[in-house]
């Protein structure tokens, strides 16, 4: 098994080549990812799998192989081992392979399959004991628990409206397959839909994400209920929606940009706390923690300035220039608060 997988990941593997008999669950296994569900042969297997591959992968970039015939070679075992389909695997490469490439060369000590496969595949795969084999120390003596205790009738009450994980997906179209193959659909790219029963409606669908004219009703209905009762919003991130394999940096700050101007539209006078969710960054996940001393290829002020400069409506300068360093702030909204 370990000899078939390596030579389907290199770069000559031939059109014709096929997954082994032995590995013929994996496509059903990536549509659930849960290892529980598998044999214990087939769980032994897949992390076999998966660690010859990775490491085929990471011999690849330490030999010299051009970072686009790898991407290729990675294209076609993403879709021979059925993990999701091609243009999905095709775009999740072309925007994640970069980042992989640099963790692979920059990492010290160097990055093994044996952790790879153990963060993906869990308990019992790799070398997941020692990437669990941590510790955190928490102050001593442990505080007694204190049974809570309701505010005094008169106490001053706040009311706060927090947004969060909306995932605007700006390309929603409505008519639009609702039931494609997509890990998203009802985007521009899933198709017109065959019958009326998997079309995209109006406001949404459960399988998909969420339309901008939805969220703006969403806020025009707060305002309408809520409004004079609101001390201030909460906006705390992940605006684009989950299609990461068509994204792109202009892609996800055209949604931030959609998402708080349709709250200042909505609401403003009302002050507004914002903040980064996982999905803002491109790729999806992949954010340093500080602009400093980081090159030029992964520094997020991209990201960090763009959003600075829609979060000024709200906060004052001191707050902004820390988000622009380290994508965090605090601010004292009022003493005690």
């Amino acid at each position: 098994v370990i000899s078939q997988v390596r030579k389907l990941v290199s770069v000559d593997r031939g059109a014709d080549d096929t997954l082994p008999d032995q590995l013929s669950f994996l496509p059903d296994f990536y549509q659930h990812l849960r290892t529980e569900r598998l044999t214990p042969e087939e769980r032994d297997l897949t992390c076999l799998a998966c660690e010859a591959a990775v490491t085929a992968v990471i011999d690849l970039f330490f030999v010299g192989v051009d970072p686009e015939d790898i991407e290729s070679a990675l294209e076609g075992i993403c879709t021979l081992f059925g993990i999701t389909t091609q243009d999905v695997c095709h775009g999740g490469i072309y925007n994640y392979g970069p980042i992989i490439e640099f963790v692979v060369k920059n990492k010290t000590p160097r990055i093994t399959a044996g952790e790879v496969c153990a963060a993906v595949l869990g308990k019992g795969c790799g070398a997941w004991e020692d990437i669990n084999a941590w510790t955190v120390d928490l102050p001593e003596p442990k505080p007694e628990v204190e049974n809570p205790v309701a505010p005094p009738d008169g106490t001053p009450v706040k009311k706060i409206l927090h947004i969060t994980d909306l995932h605007l997906d700006l390309t929603y179209t409505v008519g639009n397959n609702a039931e494609c193959e997509l890990p998203m659909c009802c985007g521009n790219t899933s198709g017109i839909a065959p019958n009326q029963d998997s079309a995209a409606g109006y406001w949404g669908s459960y399988l998909c994400d969420v339309p901008q004219w939805t969220f703006k009703h969403i806020l025009e209905h707060i305002k309408e209920a809520h409004e004079d009762e609101l001390d201030y919003i909460m906006l705390t991130g992940d605006f684009p929606a989950h299609d990461v394999w068509l994204q792109s940096k202009e892609h996800n700050l055209a949604t931030a940009r959609t998402v708080m101007d349709y709250v200042k539209e909505v609401f403003p006078d009302t002050q507004v706390f914002p903040s980064l969710g996982n999905h803002e960054p491109f790729p999806c996940n992949i954010l340093p923690g500080t602009t400093a001393g980081v090159d030029a290829t992964w520094n997020p002020d991209w990201l960090l300035s763009e959003l600075g400069e829609y979060y000024s409506a709200w906060l004052p300068e001191e707050q902004l220039t820390t988000f622009k360093e380290n994508a965090a702030y605090s601010y004292q909204y009022r003493p005690g608060f």
